[in-house]
């Protein structure tokens, strides 16, 4: 099969809040993706000057406004003129797009970020770098060789190694990646629970459900994403219970990841 080379690729990540956890880049880092994060154009500027980027992103928790002006200090300079810069946005309407490609941005994607999106972005503007094509191999006969349960496990692998090209450390180094991110958020999510915070909870679902769709834990996702409702009609009961149905899906993922490498490595 075609492998990605994603190892070969560079992009500058332009953010509001460095202090703020952004699942996307931790994929991106593991899949080998060289990301630099700065927090404002200045410092953007200065990377810019400094080394050579393939992309530059623009993240949605800077402000329209802020995005704005980045995209003009950078595109006023003549040495960046052709620079590919692309927006992370919270909406993509045609309005929201015709205004960012107004401003000189070259394109936009949706936040939160899905990673198979992601990978379209940088195909489209990378091709001769990212290849998605996809082929046989040892873990996609595996997978597919596997007999249909009635009982659907709680990550569909396939989902997982089509993500990663079949690259089988990839998807061990981003598996317990998930974890180690699912886990630290459930431990935030029984702090507001502590704390009867319906609102926190409502964000740290929205949190976790793109990541779990993005590696096939749909069921997870649909536990999070009704989390994420609970706040909105005010249902204390129901969240109680979703955090108990959450806690003990993630950890059947856990068993479940833990028995795929076990088998890989036996």
């Amino acid at each position: 099969m075609t492998q990605a080379r994603i190892d070969e690729i560079h992009i500058l990540v332009v953010r509001g809040n460095l202090s703020s956890q952004s699942t996307i880049i931790d994929w991106l880092r593991l899949a080998g993706v060289v990301i630099v994060a700065v927090s404002n154009v200045q410092e953007a500027l200065e990377q810019l000057a400094a080394q050579k980027f393939d992309l530059v992103f623009i993240d949605a928790q800077m402000s329209m406004a802020d995005r704005f002006a980045a995209i003009h200090q950078i595109r006023a300079r003549k040495e960046f003129a052709e620079q590919t810069i692309i927006a992370i946005s919270d909406q993509l309407s045609l309005e929201s797009r015709d205004l960012c490609l107004a401003a000189g941005m070259d394109d936009l994607i949706l936040d939160p970020v899905d990673l198979n999106a992601m990978y379209q972005i940088i195909a489209k503007w990378l091709p001769d770098k990212l290849d998605l094509r996809t082929g046989n191999s040892k873990e996609t006969d595996k997978v597919m060789a596997e007999p249909a349960s009635a009982e659907l496990p709680p990550i569909d692998m396939k989902v997982l190694y089509q993500m990663f090209h079949q690259n089988t450390a990839l998807v061990h180094k981003f598996g317990l990646k998930f974890i180690e991110v699912a886990s630290s958020t459930l431990a935030e999510m029984q702090v507001a629970r502590a704390n009867r915070d319906l609102s926190a909870l409502n964000h740290l679902g929205h949190k976790l459900k793109s990541s779990a769709k993005a590696i096939g834990a749909l069921s997870f996702a649909d536990l999070c994403e009704n989390l994420e409702k609970t706040n909105t009609i005010n249902n204390w009961a129901d969240a109680e219970l979703l955090l108990i149905k959450i806690e003990v899906v993630l950890a059947q993922i856990s068993q479940q990841l833990k028995q795929e490498f076990n088998d890989e490595n036996g």
